[in-house]
């Protein structure tokens, strides 16, 4: 019996299950890479915008102890916006701002269902491609976030609104943590709470600023229809609709724009920003945010 054959034929057998366990090998250790890159770079970011979050809102304890303290420079150095007071062409392209933010304080209040349907509309457009997401998710979460917070006279920080139910708190504590990169198109990763979420300090302040309000925001708020309808407009006539225009193309869904009146601002704060860009060096990856300036 010739085993010639057979021999070349196991050779060749092994020699393919090497080769696919090698690429496989490679392709793990790439992943490696740029996942603890991505963590890295998405720390030194945090890092850097909590050091110059303090040093904003630091107090001076006396004028003879008053000492300059510099935020850590990321690397490279952040690059300051050329173009701060204009509004950049699509509305999703400069967020995390606080403009950019939906105010949840008004709910802590007072009663409002347009305010309270649009947020479990948000949460969802957000989270509801998560592993950890099942149907009204988004209203148990909420109702347990109202709770906590209508229980406190002030509220710095979503940390002190957990839910009070074990697993509403674990699923809570991935949300407000976020992953470290995340596709909201394709439901890779999910962002942090605080990224799309604030508390203003004033209940009575408008809890949506319509010149910079993210797209999927309008869509919470306006509907789908609606909300394709008023950036068609604004990419017609490059730049944002004022409450005039806003009012016509809701008039033209059978919208009143009287609704939503309480919760819109149409002009918002002025605030100047600038875009700060943390790269981690040994796998090239790089973290863009937008660091609100004042």
């Amino acid at each position: 019996m010739n085993l010639l054959p057979f021999v070349c034929a196991l050779l060749v057998i092994f020699g393919l299950l090497s080769t696919s366990l090698f690429r496989e090998r490679i392709s793990l250790s790439n992943l490696k890479t740029a996942c603890q890159g991505s963590l890295r770079a998405e720390r030194k970011s945090r890092n850097y915008l909590e050091s110059a979050l303090y040093i904003k809102n630091k107090k001076v304890q006396s004028a003879k102890e008053k000492k300059e303290i510099s935020a850590a420079k990321p690397n490279p150095q952040p690059q300051k916006n050329p173009d701060s007071d204009k509004l950049p062409e699509h509305r999703d392209e400069k967020i995390f701002t606080t403009n950019t933010k939906l105010n949840l304080t008004p709910l802590f209040t007072e009663k409002n269902p347009l305010l309270y349907d649009t947020t479990l509309h948000y949460i969802r457009a957000l989270y509801g491609k998560a592993s950890f997401y099942r149907e009204g998710l988004e209203k148990q979460i909420l109702d347990q976030i109202m709770a906590s917070g209508i229980a406190l006279k002030q509220r710095a920080s979503f940390t002190e609104l957990f839910p009070e139910d074990p697993a509403l708190r674990t699923i809570f504590y991935k949300m407000l943590k976020g992953t470290g990169s995340y596709d909201l198109d394709t439901g890779m990763g999910y962002p942090a709470f605080d990224n799309y979420f604030q508390l203003g300090e004033n209940p009575k302040s408008p809890a949506i600023c319509f010149r910079e309000a993210p797209t999927r925001l309008l869509r919470s708020l306006f509907g789908e229809a609606a909300a394709e309808e008023i950036l068609k407009e604004e990419s017609t006539i490059k730049n944002r609709l004022t409450k005039d225009q806003l009012t016509a193309v809701l008039m033209q869904k059978n919208l009143n724009v009287q609704t939503y009146e309480g919760l819109l601002s149409f002009h918002g704060e002025k605030i100047e920003s600038q875009l700060v860009t943390i790269s981690d060096k040994k796998s090239g990856i790089s973290v863009q945010k937008w660091e609100d300036l004042e």
